[in-house]
């Protein structure tokens, strides 16, 4: 599985319930790839189904070893290589809130994990390390097997469920995405701060058109707390990944003519997510290989109520115009009030994937492929577990499970509109 995977992987086979695997995963982590940015506690299992007397001593000691104690053990050694912004996620189960007759062992597990992780975001907090549970329903993998496949109990679950079914293991992705997403953005600004400020220092920062991805400007708005942000080179959805994007057909901030910036509302960090709080007279100052440039707030508007600005050198910022639904974009229109500098004449054409609220509709042909492969790793997961003992089965596939999760959530990512 993971040499079908795009870039580098880490395979690490071992039990979750072991303090020094977990240790040397993270301690893989930091040699392979320099650190621990996000650490999903996957792993759970449910061997038995039966009331207190048919659960024995040993099974019960077995479900909370896996499922809690080794979601402990792993953010333990993952705290102890996360920088700030870290992100701990674990996976926990709706059954943690309202369990169901015959699981006292697994729901009392993942009931233990809600109240794990709001111990862990206290301690881990002046880290800057967030801790966070997704807790599924009913999902469709080889944990639910059983249920499936009696005809009554699979009724009565699908029969409670707004959409009528089972859930699916593609429909877990956004919400891991959104509490993930935003160490992914601050990873790549703190690594985009240290490159451009090399190349400002060097004096060969970039003072025109560069490469998509590249970073061009650092933006700061005081007065809605945005501090130096890098601004890169794009505006496609995977550029806005990275932080707010400038649109490639306009000159850089601090430049003669309108300068356009994108940034995100809700995922991958939100930098413009409150936008919308600026009002006129606001300060936004830029830095690029040109020096310093300050701008003042003159209009805000939106795309269904066109902004009027008369300035002949301004900075425009667009983002969705709602932290929800993003059907429309919000518009911050700042007149330079310095000097501005001079730019390039000729400027790139732009295609349709770097319009405001644009998606990358290439992106789909790859979420259908993650999202079968995920179909296949669950199936093949539940043939295995059915064939073998099914708790080891699932603790050798979890990190294939990962992978594949993570993945199909950068495809999703792609397809949201890139100011979202």
């Amino acid at each position: 599985m993971a040499r079908d995977l795009p870039g580098p992987s880490l395979v690490l086979s071992g039990d979750v319930t072991d303090e020094e695997f977990n240790e040397a995963v993270a301690d893989a982590a930091v040699a392979g790839w320099g650190g621990v940015d996000v650490w999903i506690g996957n792993a759970g299992i449910s061997p038995i189904v039966g009331g207190p007397r048919r659960t024995s001593a040993s099974t019960w000691r077995q479900v909370l070893e896996v499922n809690l104690t080794g979601a402990f053990l792993g953010a333990r050694a993952a705290a102890r290589v996360m920088g700030e912004g870290g992100r701990l996620i674990f996976t926990g189960s709706v059954l943690g809130e309202r369990p169901r007759q015959g699981l006292a062992a697994y729901s009392a597990s993942k009931a233990g994990l809600v109240g794990l992780a709001k111990a862990l975001a206290l301690d881990l907090a002046p880290q800057g390390i967030t801790v966070n549970v997704v807790a599924p329903g009913w999902f469709d993998t080889p944990l639910a097997e059983g249920w499936k496949r009696d005809a009554e109990r699979s009724a009565a679950i699908t029969g409670h469920t707004a959409l009528g079914r089972w859930g699916g293991p593609a429909d877990l992705a956004g919400a891991y995405l959104f509490l993930a997403s935003g160490i992914q953005e601050a990873s790549a600004q703190s690594r985009l701060y240290r490159q451009l400020a090399a190349e400002l220092s060097q004096e060969t920062g970039p003072l025109g058109p560069t490469r998509p991805g590249n970073p061009v400007a650092v933006v700061s708005i005081p007065a809605i707390g945005l501090r130096d942000a890098v601004i890169v080179e794009g505006t496609a959805p995977e550029m806005l990944e990275l932080g707010p994007g400038h649109l490639r057909d306009t000159p850089l901030p601090g430049q003669l003519g309108m300068s356009v910036v994108y940034g995100r509302r809700s995922t991958f960090g939100a930098s413009f997510a409150r936008l919308d709080e600026l009002q006129p007279g606001d300060q936004i100052i830029t830095t690029t290989q040109q020096g310093r440039a300050v701008y003042k707030v003159a209009v805000i508007g939106d795309s269904q109520h066109p902004v009027t600005d008369n300035a002949l050198s301004r900075l425009v910022l667009l983002t969705s115009s709602s932290p929800d639904v993003p059907t429309y974009y919000l518009e911050v229109d700042a007149d330079l009030a310095s000097t501005p500098h001079n730019g390039y004449v000729q400027l790139p054409l732009i295609g349709p994937a770097e319009a405001a609220m644009a998606g990358d509709t290439g992106a789909l042909v790859l979420t259908m492929v993650w999202g079968l492969a995920l179909a296949g790793v669950s199936a093949g997961g539940a043939a295995a577990a059915a064939r073998w003992s099914g708790w080891p089965v699932y603790l050798v596939l979890a990190p294939a499970v990962l992978a594949v999760v993570w993945n199909l959530y950068q495809s999703l990512a792609a397809l949201l509109p890139n100011l979202y």
